[in-house]
């Protein structure tokens, strides 16, 4: 083997160990992106579906205050005696009337 030839081989193994080791580097950092991506997703699909929870108990909680306002209204009307209980909030919910 020539001088050159054994040049080109140790030149050629630097450049291939070093582009491996780059290609090993973009490949973590692809899927750490990645994988911070997912975990945003994830964490924003959490919170809107704790809102649609929300947004929905409130919704629940307003139609039985409906009724039963309704059910004390018409005993009112026809001189009836109402003693039903208004409906009760779900436990760790605020009563915001006043």
């Amino acid at each position: 083997m020539t001088n050159n030839h054994l040049h080109y081989l140790k030149t050629h193994r630097i450049l291939q160990n070093r582009f491996n080791f780059s290609l090993v580097d973009l490949i973590l950092y692809l899927t750490n992106k990645f994988k911070t991506k997912v975990r945003k997703q994830v964490s924003e699909a959490k919170a809107e579906g704790k809102a649609v929870e929300k947004a929905e108990g409130r919704e629940e909680i307003q139609k039985a205050w409906i009724a039963w306002n309704t059910l004390r209204i018409e005993a009112e009307t026809k001189g009836i005696h109402f003693d039903e209980h208004p409906p009760t909030l779900p436990e760790g919910t605020q009563d915001t009337s006043e």
